[in-house]
């Protein structure tokens, strides 16, 4: 974000053909990024986005100022939930922050879920009342179930799907992400460089 190294050397090449920049407080910075950084920054996402089929920014849990001005300059929104009644409020809340302007493509998953029942009984009361107070729709992706191996991975410092390819979770996941595919919204190029100028449209300086 301050420009001392290029996008090239921050990015770090991980397992599975994912790709990851360490956030750091790289979330709040970007909400106070330079006009005169955009330029260069849209030059380098868009070297990158040959190499790339998607781009995720992870805002973390919780509903803070910085979480909720990312996610309204996006163009897509993919909500972790657990089925908890403060994690529903909790996304309901973020929601009902953005709002009533152009909204991005909202899609969740239900985490940790005990079974298909529960995840699902959840995802029914979410979206009911997303639109009933809202007015306006979200997309159910699937759940991840709760399984011990993830925990197990965590303290292995192993990504799950390379530990435990064959968890109950992590066939899940495989199974979220064909979902995702199908359900995404067009994708356009140089879409993600409009992220950012919408950033600074909205918040920079």
């Amino acid at each position: 974000m301050q420009g001392k190294v290029p996008l090239t050397e921050a990015v770090y090449k991980g397992h599975g053909g994912i790709w990851y920049v360490s956030g750091g407080s790289g979330a709040e910075e970007l909400m106070h990024i330079k006009r005169d950084r955009i330029e260069s920054l849209q030059q380098q996402i868009s070297e990158l986005e040959a190499d790339l089929d998607y781009i995720l920014l992870d805002c973390g849990a919780g509903v803070h100022e910085t979480t909720m001005r990312l996610v309204s300059s996006a163009d897509e929104c993919l909500l972790l939930l657990t089925p908890e009644p403060t994690a529903i409020t909790d996304a309901f809340v973020l929601l009902k922050g953005l709002g009533t302007g152009q909204q991005p493509s909202i899609c969740f998953v239900m985490n940790r879920a005990e079974n298909p029942m529960e995840a699902m009984t959840m995802s029914r009361y979410f979206k009911n009342i997303v639109r009933k107070y809202l007015g306006f729709e979200t997309f159910f992706l699937g759940h991840v179930a709760f399984d011990k191996n993830v925990m197990h991975s965590i303290k292995k410092q192993i990504p799950l799907m390379l530990s435990y390819p064959n968890s109950p979770a992590a066939k899940d996941i495989l199974h979220i992400a064909a979902q995702y595919a199908n359900v995404e919204t067009q994708r356009i190029p140089g879409r993600l460089p409009g992220f950012f100028e919408r950033i600074v449209m909205r918040y920079g300086n």
